[in-house]
Formats: structure tokens, sequence, C-alpha cells
């Protein structure tokens, strides 16, 4: 992974998915499928996770909303993983 390892262990990729305020039930089915973090939930392919049992289009969907809500995507790359965490960390620095 090229992503600058500092930047990523600071920022959103690295944080449980415990954390974020998906349902109870979305929690339980990633965990089971042992994805535990951002990153992780990141890196899959919709279809993909829509074809596992307990992900049902309604459930990718709100999955999907809450990305783009913190503006993630599904299927991302280190490339696009890197030039979000530099934003933000450009952001939370001009904050200061």
């Amino acid at each position: 992974m090229n992503t600058n390892t500092n930047t990523l262990k600071k920022s959103i990729f690295h944080t449980s998915i415990e954390s974020h305020p998906l349902s109870l039930r979305i929690k339980e089915e990633l965990r089971f499928r042992q994805i535990e973090t951002i990153l992780q939930l990141v890196r899959i392919k919709k279809e993909k996770l829509s074809l596992l049992r307990g992900f049902g289009p309604k459930t990718v969907r709100e999955i999907n909303v809450y990305l783009k809500e913190l503006g993630l995507k599904f299927e991302m790359t280190d490339r696009q993983i890197s030039i979000y965490c530099e934003k933000n960390q450009r952001t939370n620095f001009d904050s200061d």
C-alpha cells in the first residue's frame, strides 16, 4: 500500500465501524464478515457486498449513503485514499 502510513493512521479509515452511526444490524453483519474498519469497508466492491447474505439493496444503500456523507465510496484505491487523507489533513491544519 502506497498510502502515507502516518496520515492514514490518523484518519477516519482506521476508525472502528462500531464508532459510526450505522444500524446495529449492519454493524453486526459487517463484524461477522470481519469488516471492522472504514478502510476495510471502502475497499469492498458494492456488488460483492450486495451478494452476501444479510446485505440486500436497502442495507447496501444505507452504507453507501453514509460513506457519501463522509466523502467516501466503495472500491477506493490507494490513490483516492491518499488524496482524501491529504485534503482532510490540510483542512484540519487550516482550521487551527
